[in-house]
């Protein structure tokens, strides 16, 4: 319900055309940024505001620009607008300055802007229906966009990137009703997304983030929707969970330096599924012990290297705690191995074979196949699921098949035992010992057996090599399958969770 009522008045706010008399307003580089000002505050509900090419110097600062949620007020780039918060001869910048600053307004759309130079691209201030898309903010000091006390607010289809300070996308305060989606977010200093203090029922989905990472939440907030987004070389943590009842899913998240997911005593009630977590030599999951008491974590897929960490829990014993029994380790399931990194959803299309085809959660609708390949159920990774609404381009090309023969796809029993298929050229997992899916040196980049740890010591959901303990570890996991009782039945399958529920609870 929450979705449909975003994603209906994201439509209303994107056709403004339809349905009534529009008046326009035409904006030249010649008035500079003191013309964008006046159109906006002498705009009435309805108006279009349309700013010609060229570079506007000094920051736009506007306040109380209010349209109506049947007649949203636009402010438009035409060709390429830089609006570059330094006047024009290049003066430094205000401490405070932002190249956009919009407080105290309503019912606004701002797109295909260029914005440069200030300490912040874009600052949204006790706003409400605001849509924030297709703009490219760079170069700033210290984040691309805040969002800071706002309800309602799209933040969907813009690219940051070079953010000296901190963070790309930021949220501040109390936002209520917050959509993050389709951003491209590079190289920032700190946080790629941070959704900080009290945020309520937040998604972020179908973001590209590259060389930062995810943060949903310093406190007070709960209930984030975290899908469908890809994170690629992440220099510390992919995400940092430090609030209740989030969902991450659909994810894929490909090396990072620290942990794929950092949690603290806050991040209770954490559901973790259908994602992919590829690294060569870091810790997956690191959370304390009150809220590994309350974790939800299934149909995952682990592409593990070797690394360093002491460890004392195998990933069978992790299984044995009713955690990921359906999840598996398994060879990268991509059309591409990305060696150039490209920040592309393109590279992460599944290969028709990969196990990762058809193994996510029953419970979850696929409602938007293609581009998931799976025809049964959701597809791991961030073309699956149900909010995998990637356009078809944003796919690679589908392999033919993968070579070798059959492999084993013997334990697809899909309820009660994981799903382990594979690359049918001897490399893939097997449980019943047949001789094309032991797991073989060839498995994973550098040899030898990859098993998922959980340490005690520091509460890490770690990777170690190994080779000795993989019959110990089959051995754990057929026990704990045997003999393991669920009071309750799982969150997952308590409904069908095509959109975001009504409440942070579950």
């Amino acid at each position: 319900m929450r979705d449909a009522l975003v994603a209906g008045w994201l439509l209303a706010a994107a056709l403004p055309s339809q349905g009534w008399a529009q008046s326009e307003v035409r904006v030249t580089s010649a008035q500079g940024s003191a013309g964008i000002v006046a159109a906006l505050s002498g705009a009435s509900p309805g108006t279009r505001i349309v700013t010609e090419a060229g570079t506007y110097f000094g920051p736009v600062q506007v306040s109380g620009i209010n349209g109506t949620s049947a007649q949203p007020i636009e402010l438009l780039a035409e060709g390429t607008v830089i609006l570059d918060a330094r006047g024009s001869a290049q003066e430094s910048v205000p401490a405070s300055a932002s190249s956009l600053s919009i407080s105290s307004s309503s019912n606004l759309l701002v797109e295909g802007f260029e914005l440069t130079s200030g300490r912040r691209g874009i600052f949204l201030s006790a706003c409400d229906s605001v849509v924030l898309r297709g703009n490219h903010v760079h170069d700033v000091n210290e984040k691309g966009i805040v969002v800071s006390t706002s309800a309602k607010t799209t933040v969907s289809g813009n690219r940051i990137e070079r953010i000296a300070d901190h963070s790309g996308i930021a949220s501040e305060g109390t936002s209520l009703e917050l959509l993050i989606t389709d951003n491209v977010v590079v190289d920032t200093h700190i946080h790629g997304i941070v959704i900080a203090d009290t945020a309520l029922s937040p998604i972020v989905r179908r973001n590209i983030v590259q060389r930062s990472g995810v943060y949903p939440s310093f406190e007070g907030g709960a209930g984030a929707l975290i899908e469908n987004n890809l994170l690629i070389d992440i220099g510390g943590q992919g995400m940092t969970v430090l609030s209740p009842d989030a969902i991450i899913r659909n994810n894929v998240l490909d090396e990072w330096t620290w942990s794929g997911i950092l949690a603290n005593e806050e991040t209770l009630n954490l559901a973790l599924e259908n994602n992919i977590f590829r690294s060569s030599a870091a810790t997956v999951v690191e959370m304390p012990t009150a809220a590994r008491a309350t974790l939800d974590a299934d149909y995952n897929q682990y592409v593990l290297g070797s690394q360093s960490f002491t460890a004392s829990e195998s990933f069978a014993d992790w299984q044995a705690t009713g955690q990921d029994l359906h999840g598996f380790l398994g060879p990268a399931p991509f059309v591409s191995d990305n060696a150039q990194r490209e920040a592309s959803a393109v590279v992460y299309t599944l290969r028709t074979c990969a196990a990762a085809v058809d193994h996510g959660s029953p419970a979850l609708e696929d409602a938007d196949q293609p581009p998931g390949l799976g025809a049964a159920r959701s597809d791991l990774g961030i073309f699956g699921g149900p909010g995998n609404g990637w356009a078809a381009s944003e796919m690679g090309s589908v392999d033919a098949g993968c070579p070798g023969d059959a492999g084993s796809d013997s334990a697809d029993a899909r309820e009660g035992s994981p799903d382990v298929r594979g690359p049918a050229d001897g490399s893939s997992l097997s449980t019943d010992g047949g001789d094309a899916g032991s797991e073989g040196a060839d498995v994973f980049q550098d040899g030898g057996t990859r098993i998922l740890y959980f340490s005690e010591g520091c509460g890490c959901f770690a990777t170690q090599a190994t080779s000795e303990v993989l019959a110990v570890g089959l051995a754990a996991l057929a026990l704990a399958l045997a003999t393991r009782r669920r009071q309750n039945v799982p969150r997952r399958y308590q409904s069908v969770r095509t959109d975001r529920p009504s409440s942070p609870t579950r």
